[in-house]
């Protein structure tokens, strides 16, 4: 539901009926991944008792952080390589993508532990295989942002908002 109410926005602001084949952007991504993420996190806050709000509010901040500064390190990145010309290659903008999207997880997970933990009390809330499987919503959206030849081949787009619900999911769990 998280996912759905941002989805409908932007379809509507499309002019597209049908909400699975809208054209993603990092303001739709961004929007529909936060909104998965804010109503997980409500959820898991609301259905779980009050000792464990702190944590899950924490995992929340966490998985909003590794949703978006990933994904904002992506047009630069592509641009750059596009605008290089040893660069401008298949394997090359994937390593950058890749790059790009791998650096950025670990930005936001040291920027999610310091404003969760500002004085570096508790243990830090490291990268797991989750959080890695969790940002494969970055990665198909990534390949979305560069337009690499092959990906509109691929139902990419009408996947996303199943991957950003999972997402949400996760942000209502904690750690």
């Amino acid at each position: 539901m998280g996912a759905f109410l941002p989805l409908l926005y932007f379809a509507k602001k499309q002019k597209i009926r049908n909400p699975f084949k809208m054209h993603y952007g990092i303001k739709e991504m961004m929007g529909v991944s936060s909104g998965a993420i804010a109503l997980g996190t409500t959820a898991g806050v609301v259905s779980d008792s009050k000792k464990n709000a702190r944590p899950k509010i924490k995992e929340g901040i966490f998985q909003f952080l590794n949703a978006t500064i990933p994904l904002l390190t992506i047009p630069p990145i592509s641009e750059f390589m596009q605008n290089s010309p040893k660069l401008n290659n298949i394997p090359c903008r994937i390593m950058g993508t890749a790059a790009g999207l791998f650096g950025g997880m670990v930005v936001a997970a040291d920027i999610a532990n310091r404003i969760v933990d500002p004085k570096d009390v508790e243990p830090d809330r490291k990268l797991n295989y989750k959080d890695a499987l969790a940002n494969i919503d970055d990665a198909l959206g990534a390949l979305v942002l560069t337009k690499f030849p092959f990906i509109n081949k691929l139902p990419v787009e009408p996947v996303l908002p199943f991957i950003y619900a999972w997402c949400g999911y996760r942000a209502g769990q904690n750690n």
